[in-house]
């Protein structure tokens, strides 16, 4: 395509897979650069190649904030494989930083984290944690207590309630992480409940991230991982310089 021509807002918005609205808050914010011509906003090919990670000169590509903002809309129920625990904390909060600029109402269940911990840290990240706990933007939920109470309806009890909070225009952002080895005496469990949890999201105005650590991987559990993908609507693969996700056909 021509990289000289200007684009209108309903053509970037439908070459990215977003809502016109989303064009014209990043356009507002500076994210993405425009021109006015008159009282309509015009954009490059160019720019939107860019900021869509399709420069052909060997550049990098978008960032995770980029991929996530222009690539997700609900339901959207998102695996991802991190190699130790302090990556998800960072990857985390990188997520909610998405949905936080974006105004959509956050949630973050804690599983092998407890939620001091993780107040601790994306606070660090430089989250407003006591300012949106305060406002109700942001709720923590303990979920491997509900688990362990209630097993899957529990946990899905605290998402569809969390859902409530949704407002028109928005969707609900949010986290839970797993650590592979918590799992080991029976993986079947986890294939169970990742499959009831991604049938609930279906039906749910939710992004949903689950990053699985994978701290306990060998040849004989290489199945159960495929299997997880299988379980959710798409796949991240956070590689510093290039993030890619990859999303299921249905």
């Amino acid at each position: 395509m021509n990289n000289k021509a200007l684009l209108t807002v309903d053509e970037v918005a439908d070459f990215l897979r977003v809502a016109p609205n989303t064009v014209y808050r990043w356009l507002r914010s500076g994210k993405i650069k425009g021109t006015k011509i008159g009282k309509e906003w015009r954009i490059s090919q160019s720019v939107v190649d860019e900021f869509a990670g399709l420069n052909t000169t060997g550049g990098r590509g978008p960032s995770l904030q980029q991929l996530l903002d222009a690539n997700l809309t609900a339901p959207e129920h998102i695996l991802v494989m991190q190699s130790n625990r302090e990556d998800v904390f960072v990857l985390q909060a990188d997520f909610l930083k998405v949905g936080l600029e974006a105004g959509h109402p956050l949630f973050v269940g804690a599983w092998w984290q407890s939620i001091a911990d993780l107040r601790t840290h994306f606070a660090a990240a430089g989250l407003p944690v006591e300012q949106l706990e305060e406002s109700g933007r942001l709720v923590f939920e303990d979920l491997g207590a509900a688990y362990q109470l209630r097993g899957v309806a529990g946990v899905i009890e605290i998402w569809q309630a969390q859902t409530k909070r949704v407002t028109a225009g928005h969707v609900l952002w949010g986290t839970g992480s797993h650590c592979l080895s918590d799992w080991t005496s029976s993986y079947q469990a986890l294939i169970h409940f990742e499959h009831q949890l991604h049938r609930a999201f279906e039906t749910l105005p939710v992004i949903a991230l689950c990053p699985c650590v994978l701290d306990h991987v060998n040849q004989s559990n290489f199945e159960l991982l495929m299997r997880l993908v299988s379980h959710h609507s798409s796949a991240l693969f956070n590689a510093n310089e290039s993030p890619i996700l990859l999303k299921a056909v249905n």
